[in-house]
């Protein structure tokens, strides 16, 4: 992990140190003060644009976030099944709490699934 941000900071200064270098020798024309134009202002409705596409950025993000968040705090049924005995148990659990196999109970038990076994999810609605 550490080579990989190394890597990526010399590859980064290399762009920059090349850059600089073009730049110093890349000749610039001079252009006369008389042919140069004033700039010109942006037009009205770009500010307001800009401010509504800013708005509807944050507003979707936080749509998102929040169904994300309200789907993970569904309570679901696990059913763990031993495939060798047919034993059968059966917990509750949030749905964002399940990690792979191994979840957390709404009792706040950890249960860890060993390979063996069998992990069935169902909706509570």
């Amino acid at each position: 992990m550490l080579t990989k941000i190394l890597i990526t900071a010399f590859v980064i200064a290399l762009v920059a140190t090349v850059s600089r270098w073009r730049t110093r020798r890349a000749h610039i024309p001079v252009v006369p003060l008389a042919t140069v134009r004033a700039a010109q202002p942006p037009p009205a409705w770009l500010r307001p644009a800009a401010y509504a596409f800013g708005a509807i950025i944050v507003l979707g993000s936080a749509t998102w976030y929040y169904t994300s968040w309200h789907d993970n705090q569904r309570v679901v049924i696990i059913r763990v099944i031993n495939t060798g005995s047919g034993a059968v148990a059966t917990y509750r659990a949030h749905k964002g709490s399940i990690d792979g196999r191994r979840f957390e109970t709404t009792d706040g038990f950890t249960v860890r699934v060993a390979d063996a076994e069998r992990i069935e999810v169902q909706r509570l609605d």
